[in-house]
């Protein structure tokens, strides 16, 4: 019951039932509201607010390592000390805070052969939440343009000798072994 009693606290709720089943129940009621939304919604920074519209930009789920990758890690310890420290004040990552207000959820994809883990923005929620702006791609710069003429002489000589030593390499004719030491003896 400790993440509920975290989510609760973030949302501005005290729950009156002391139940497991009746907790999450309140909780529903006070998270499914549009008002409830935009207030916490309107309250995230700028790097939470940009995690979150990358859900919703994949449809509202998204593989939870991807997410993971690109909004931050989670740190792996568990509920009770996270409520007992109050670890939920100070998040992480972007990923953990919308982890801890409830906005995404972690669960298993519905495919049977390969299910994976997955991050997902509850639909009750998604419903009342703004539509992310496009995602816009920069048009790309224009090429730089080149003078005609170089500015420094590009003259290398000994990029010209090793050229011209290597088409007379590769015109020279084949000699065996025999036929160099024949020539070696005729010089002689």
């Amino acid at each position: 019951m400790g993440r509920l009693r975290i989510i609760a606290h973030l949302w501005g709720f005290e729950p009156i039932a002391v139940r497991h089943p009746d907790v999450a129940a309140e909780l529903v009621d006070t998270m499914v509201d549009a008002d409830a939304v935009m207030a916490v919604i309107s309250k995230l920074p700028e790097h939470h607010m940009a995690a979150l519209d990358d859900l919703l930009r994949h449809n509202n789920s998204m593989p939870w390592a991807s997410f993971l990758r690109r909004w931050g890690p989670m740190r792996d310890i568990g509920m009770g000390k996270m409520e007992r420290e109050e670890l939920w004040r100070e998040p992480c990552s972007a990923a953990e805070a919308l982890w801890m207000l409830g906005l995404v959820q972690r669960d298993f994809s519905d495919h049977p052969e390969d299910p994976i883990e997955i991050a997902y923005i509850p639909e009750a929620l998604s419903l009342y939440m703004p539509a992310p702006e496009p995602f816009l791609i920069p048009p790309p710069q224009p090429t730089a343009i080149f003078p005609d003429k170089p500015s420094v002489d590009v003259h290398d000589d000994l990029a010209e000798e090793l050229v011209t030593w290597w088409i007379w390499i590769q015109r020279a004719p084949l000699m065996d072994s025999d036929a160099l030491l024949n020539q070696k003896q005729v010089a002689a």
